[in-house]
């Protein structure tokens, strides 16, 4: 295993499932995620992988047990730490939407990615 991943694992205190990017592309580190943060990432991508829609926001409460009007406590520091990005059309309620820097911080997770996911992906 290269010094990378192996420094990169460190980092992130997780086994990666297959590199990310080829050999001798400089990889970046992935910003940490709590626990909580990870399990709110988790749900994303399988209810995508189930429904192939994203959740809306009630739904990702009612998932992780949120009490109260929203989910801004789990799903803005996933934002703000690049591994999803909201759409801004007034009125959308299926809003949220990860990033290739979730799908890979997903697989350092030990999740398989699914090629739909991968697909969805390429349109950003």
């Amino acid at each position: 295993m290269s010094p990378m991943i192996m420094r990169r694992m460190m980092m992130t205190d997780q086994v990666p499932a297959a590199p990310a990017n080829p050999p001798g592309i400089a990889m970046q580190p992935l910003p940490m995620l709590t626990e909580k943060q990870a399990n709110c990432l988790r749900f994303l991508y399988t209810y995508f992988m189930e429904h192939r829609y994203y959740p809306t926001q009630r739904e990702v409460m009612d998932a992780l047990g949120v009490k109260g009007t929203n989910a801004a406590g789990y799903l803005d520091p996933l934002e703000k730490k690049g591994y999803l990005v909201r759409d801004i059309l007034a009125g959308t309620r299926r809003n949220i939407r990860l990033t290739k820097q979730a799908i890979e911080k997903l697989e350092l997770m030990g999740e398989v990615i699914e090629t739909a996911i991968r697909d969805q992906l390429s349109l950003f």
